[in-house]
């Protein structure tokens, strides 16, 4: 059975001035959702990035002190920050780590740090690629075009390639509804791992275009979660119900 290795050494981040505009351009997270970020991008307290949602929102979200209180991702719509103000996503950046902590601090009641700006190439160690250059195609199991299946080989995160069959989302991503689907089935994934359920599971994804990754297990396929749970979850005890 191939399982997902998640690396325990610490994210490799380039430094950034964060003054710079294109490299906060190059760090912003785009068309994904808020519970994706915090699921996979974000870990260390200081640790913050900046994403624009599916609805076009912008947010930045913070790793708050885990000595303190509440702990956690903080989460704020850069719209709101009326106390920060600013021209560019840079300039913006610049004034609240330097000029507006204590105040940001104090609204959210956590105490907030900017320490590292966290971009897209920190999901590889979750084997979420950015794209499919890397995947290998061995052959297709749909001849879908608005939704190819295939078989192919990539470099996991544990250094290993390995065959997996990936799933491209109907539309390529063009559709809002099937996007957020896209990243409910990734979220939903790392929790649902070691409950030996039998459903198929993602243990990666591409990002452009949106495809899930999947076991190539030949022997036992599994059905979706959707599926599972409508067929199963009265026969399912207190412990293994999904809320």
């Amino acid at each position: 059975m191939m399982t997902l290795v998640e690396s325990k050494a610490e994210f490799e981040i380039t430094k950034r001035s964060m003054e710079d505009e294109s490299e906060i351009k190059d760090a912003v997270f785009y068309n994904v959702t808020v519970p994706f970020v915090e699921t996979f991008v974000l870990k260390n307290p200081g640790d913050f990035c900046i994403s624009r949602t599916i609805d076009g929102a912008f947010y930045l979200s913070i790793v708050a002190n885990k000595k303190d209180k509440k702990g956690g991702v903080r989460v704020v719509g850069i719209p709101g920050l009326i106390f920060a103000r600013a021209d560019t996503l840079a300039q913006l950046i610049y004034q609240l780590k330097h000029e507006n902590m204590d105040i940001l601090s104090g609204v959210l009641e956590e105490k907030l740090t900017m320490n590292r700006l966290l971009g897209p190439q920190v999901t590889a160690v979750h084997n979420i690629l950015q794209t499919g250059k890397a995947v290998k195609v061995q052959r297709k199991l749909s001849q879908d075009t608005t939704s190819p299946i295939y078989i192919g080989e990539m470099k996991f995160s544990d250094e290993k390639i390995k065959e997996a069959v990936f799933e491209e989302i109907p539309g390529g991503g063009q559709n809002p509804t099937e996007l957020k689907t896209f990243f409910e089935k990734l979220v939903n994934s790392k929790s649902l791992r070691g409950k030996n359920l039998p459903i198929r599971i993602p243990i990666g994804a591409i990002m452009n275009p949106p495809t899930l990754i999947y076991e190539n297990n030949k022997l036992e396929v599994g059905c979706n979660l959707e599926d599972f749970l409508f067929f199963h979850q009265n026969r399912l005890d207190l412990t293994q119900r999904i809320k």
